[in-house]
């Protein structure tokens, strides 16, 4: 699913040659419907889409049982993809955990309504982890409450953006963080 018809299409084409079966949706919203109504095997996500973005249709998936084992490939944005960065995503709190310890990146985007151990405590343990404690830590969450920022910030997330989000404020933090 991705928000540029042009994507899509060059997706669609690039996998229909093989014996596969591709069903689009152009933003989230329509993504989410149509894993309700039919369960893909695999699937191919933009994060920074329109209506509903990548990270709410994660989150919808993980707060699903019966959608919680479907593979999520992360297809970056544009922007990302110009500077060369490596993405990489954890489906939960424990496997972002995990994949922190094992890669050592340069920076987290952590959504903070996570299953197994929520975005707050996975936080407070990368943090917590002497060979992790300097990655900065962007909290990316639906929670915009009063005082959600401040207690992302008490977790040790170095910033917070709340959803739904404009790409280029998120671009700036990453860039700030990754290019002081």
């Amino acid at each position: 699913m991705d928000d540029d018809p042009q994507v899509t299409d060059l997706v669609r084409q690039l996998l229909e040659d093989k014996p596969y079966e591709v069903e689009a949706a152009l933003d989230g919203q329509e993504a989410v419907e149509k894993i309700s109504r039919q369960r893909p095997d695999v699937i191919l996500l933009n994060l920074l889409m329109p209506r509903m973005d990548g990270f709410a249709v994660i989150e919808h998936i993980q707060q699903n049982p019966q959608y919680r084992n479907i593979p999520i490939i992360v297809l970056t944005a544009k922007t990302l993809s110009e500077d060369d960065y490596k993405i990489l995503t954890a489906m939960d709190g424990a496997a972002g955990i995990e994949l922190a310890e094992r890669e050592h990146p340069d920076l987290i985007i952590m959504d903070l309504s996570l299953l197994v151990v929520d975005g707050w405590e996975a936080t407070r343990r990368i943090k917590a982890n002497p060979k992790l404690w300097h990655i900065p830590i962007i909290a990316l969450s639906a929670h915009a409450m009063v005082g959600d920022e401040e207690k992302a910030l008490e977790s040790g997330c170095d910033d917070y953006l709340s959803k739904p989000f404009n790409d280029e404020i998120l671009f700036e933090k990453i860039k700030r963080f990754l290019y002081p």
